[in-house]
């Protein structure tokens, strides 16, 4: 055979050896079961939206509903909402209806505010400690308002989501509103505020929700 034919045979059986080669390290990398020669994508799960992580935007309509709270003539007998028993796990007594429930087990038509003492020394405030429970059946978000119906006092509020409830030095802020969110979990959610008013007399809070709007009135004395 030609010299020439002997160096381009070998040659060819190089190539081919170097070609199964490659081809045996690309199958041996294809632990994903990828087919050979098929070009790698990569993909981006966006996980789905949830009401944990409130948009600013839910806020907003919820603090653009008007407050549509009953008047009272001074006086006049305070209606207050009737309790119910049994809606809310761990407690006897709730006042309202789903998504959002007050729960004060001192008095179930009544609340009393007291001086603040020591956590916020010389305040007019009154208050009082309630607790809200979010029903687990909902994730959104909830705002919560309120003030005297038979007379012009406004009610303040402590704690809340991302709202400090008390501090050692008594400057925690009072807030015109509370804002709640539900559990994604699907579990009740519980929490603890403070109330404020400077008088007694019939109070309404209402409570704005993605799913309804509601309205709960109390009769407050101040002790």
């Amino acid at each position: 055979m030609p010299e020439y034919l002997r160096q381009w045979y070998r040659q060819s059986w190089l190539t081919l050896l170097g070609m199964t080669f490659v081809l045996l390290v690309s199958c041996s990398g294809n632990t994903g079961g990828q087919q050979p020669g098929a070009t790698a994508t990569s993909v981006t799960v966006s996980a789905t939206p949830t009401a944990t992580a409130t948009p600013a935007g839910n806020w907003a309509s919820l603090k653009n509903k008007p407050l549509h709270l009953p008047t009272l003539a001074p006086g006049a007998a305070c209606p207050v909402t009737p309790a119910r028993q049994h809606v809310v796990p761990d407690h006897q007594y709730a006042i309202g209806r789903s998504p959002v429930y007050l729960v004060n087990e001192a008095q179930v038509n009544r609340i009393v505010f007291l001086d603040a003492g020591g956590s916020d020394p010389g305040s007019s405030w009154k208050i009082s400690k309630v607790f809200w429970e979010v029903d687990a059946s909902y994730a959104g978000s909830a705002l919560i308002r309120g003030r005297q119906i038979d007379g012009t006092h406004e009610m303040g509020f402590n704690g809340g989501l991302g709202q400090t409830t008390t501090n050692p030095q008594g400057t925690e802020p009072i807030l015109p509103e509370l804002y709640l969110q539900g559990d994604p979990r699907g579990q009740w959610k519980t929490y603890l505020t403070f109330v404020r008013i400077r008088a007694s007399g019939c109070y309404a809070f209402q409570i704005d929700s993605q799913a309804s709007s509601e309205t709960i009135v109390i009769q407050a004395t101040t002790g």
